[in-house]
């Protein structure tokens, strides 16, 4: 968890950052790009 708050600009709580994650093991997509900005991205990829 402390990689990721040092690496991601963007405020998670664990739940939804684990839920994200689970979800993007079946895509590809870039993980630091979606928990910066999962809006932009998602809207892009999805």
């Amino acid at each position: 968890m402390e990689v990721f708050n040092k690496t991601v600009k963007r405020n998670w709580v664990c739940s939804n950052m684990i839920a994200l994650v689970r979800f993007l093991m079946l895509n590809y997509i870039h993980l630091i790009n979606v928990l910066n900005n999962p809006e932009k991205v998602l809207k892009e990829e999805l």
